[in-house]
């Protein structure tokens, strides 16, 4: 009996190790059918009305040319309507109609425009020019408008964001593509000779304790000159009320003062950052963007440069409305990251940061890479060298001394974080994210956590969600209507069910952590980047 149940133990640890990951490759590969609006039935008990906004990453190349990093891809809408009235989901799914995808259509291969990584095989110019000057061309008249990473909605328009200062207006209702955002601020500036290129892919509403926000966001951009040597970082509100989009300055750092000495411009990179009420936080990790490589057929990823004599820098913005003070703080260790979690002042005054980072820029890791992720034993050996944890940053004012606290380990690999947003800017106790290598073996073996920091002086508490062989989403928390704690709410998010070639809806509880709903959508989803959920909005449908 001893020898059968060991038997079994071994045939059950053979199955798990071999199916907790299988499938994951189809969140690199094309799944670009569009989706007429199709509904389902929805708990009644469910009270989410409103609209859940996913994009992804839909086709991986374009004629004989396949994209190289996931990022680069072209993209889907995928929107998911809650009509609670009715009892009803309602899903479509769209390919994004951009200048880029369309122009890549006529030419049946990737349009020109810097991105990521070049193509496989390496594109060819489609005219007299060679392939930098044609991707100059391509960014100078905004014809790469591939723009997906985040949704954000300015008063009635919504908006479509990246690490550029170019937002993409998209339309709810038909999810056409409006064209890009119109800017009454040039994005060239001829008196200072600063070109804006750069910006953050997460703007955020600007917080209101007690009320969460006004509908006004606030955003960064970075002003890289054209020739000199001094880099302008500006932070800036978008007012709802106002079109065309007005860039309203609230503070501006000028980056020679992080990195003394350096030959030449520092150009940083800000995917995210942080706010309060009274202060901006920005965290400077030790990369240079080399923009000089744009002008000689670089793409982005080569335009990265380590900045070895640079420590990880923060500067802490107060009193962010047009009159500041700017504090720089040093932190103890080089580090790169990637998204910051929230950002809130203690009980004791000091600044409190939480971000996901690595020991390497994790833009040109292996878990972006397409080649990579498709093939099990490169990813499995890929996430050997690279993770990503949750690092609390605890800033000390009164000794200007930077704490960095790990709450999670590179070994499982956690990002895609999200909160309550009702927290944002203040105190909170819980977020939620995606962790890879939960098994400790297999890369693609993937979990939902929800991740407890107030759990009365014990160790933090670590909840998850998962099923081998599903690949979640980014979870995002929805309150209730009427929430009577934090953590009160739905967890929602799209999984690929690898075995079945399949992607499901799947709605949690987010005290518990289990299902209450789950639907099968009509067409499956591949690499997705930020969902989100607009309250009581839903489109015009037609």
């Amino acid at each position: 009996m001893l020898q059968h149940a060991l038997l079994a133990s071994l045939l059950l640890y053979v199955t798990l190790s071999t199916t907790v990951d299988v499938g994951y490759e189809l969140l690199f590969t094309t799944s670009n059918a569009p989706v007429e609006r199709t509904c389902y039935d929805l708990d009644d008990k469910i009270d989410l009305n409103g609209t859940y906004m996913v994009p992804s990453t839909a086709q991986m190349e374009m004629g004989i040319e396949k994209f190289t990093t996931i990022l680069d891809a072209f993209g889907r809408m995928n929107r998911i309507e809650f009509i609670h009235n009715q009892f009803k989901l309602c899903v479509t799914q769209k390919m994004l109609d951009t200048k880029f995808y369309n122009r890549s259509k006529e030419l049946d291969a990737v349009a020109p425009g810097s991105f990521f990584t070049e193509t496989d095989p390496p594109r060819k110019c489609p005219g007299p020019l060679h392939l930098p000057g044609c991707n100059v061309i391509a960014m100078m008249e905004k014809e790469v408008d591939n723009t997906y990473v985040n949704t954000i909605k300015i008063g009635d328009s919504f908006f479509l964001v990246t690490d550029t200062h170019d937002w993409v207006e998209i339309d709810m209702s038909t999810l056409h593509i409006k064209g890009n955002a119109a800017w009454k601020q040039s994005s060239m500036d001829m008196k200072t000779m600063h070109i804006t290129e750069i910006g953050s892919a997460h703007p955020l509403p600007l917080p209101m304790p007690g009320t969460g926000s006004n509908g006004d966001y606030i955003s960064l951009k970075v002003n890289a000159p054209v020739r000199g040597s001094k880099t302008f970082v500006e932070l800036f509100t978008v007012h709802s009320d106002t079109s065309p989009l007005v860039e309203d300055t609230l503070a501006t750092v000028e980056t020679s003062i992080l990195v003394p000495g350096m030959p030449g411009a520092y150009i940083p990179y800000v995917h995210s950052f942080g706010l309060t009420a009274d202060l901006g936080v920005i965290t400077f990790q030790p990369l240079n963007m080399n923009m000089d490589g744009l002008f000689k057929g670089k793409m982005l990823a080569d335009m990265f440069e380590d900045v070895p004599q640079m420590a990880s820098t923060v500067i802490v913005i107060t009193s962010i409305d047009g009159k500041n003070t700017q504090e720089v703080y040093i932190a103890p260790e080089r580090f790169w990251f990637v998204h910051t979690i929230n950002t809130y002042v203690d009980d004791d005054k000091t600044i409190v940061m939480d971000v996901t980072t690595a020991d390497q820029n994790p833009l040109t890791s292996p878990a972006v890479n397409i080649p990579i992720n498709l093939n099990k034993t490169a990813r499995d050996a890929g996430a050997k060298s690279f993770g990503m944890s949750v690092t609390r940053l605890r800033i000390n004012r009164a000794t200007k001394e930077v704490i960095l606290e790990p709450l999670t380990t590179a070994i499982r690999s956690t990002d895609f974080t999200r909160i309550n947003t009702q927290y944002s800017g203040i105190k909170y106790c819980y977020f939620y994210a995606n962790e890879w290598s939960h098994n400790l073996e297999a890369y693609g073996s993937m979990a939902v956590l929800k991740y407890n920091l107030c759990a009365m002086g014990k160790e933090p508490v670590v909840t998850y969600w998962r099923r081998h062989g599903w690949f979640p989403s980014e979870p995002i928390y929805v309150p209730r209507e009427e929430p009577q704690a934090e953590d009160d709410g739905y967890i929602i998010f799209v999984a690929l069910n690898g075995a079945a070639e399949e992607s499901s809806l799947v709605i949690l509880n987010s005290t518990t952590m289990k299902t209450i709903h789950e639907q099968v959508l009509p067409s499956r989803i591949a690499f997705t980047t930020h969902g989100q959920f607009f309250r009581n909005t839903l489109p015009s449908v037609l």
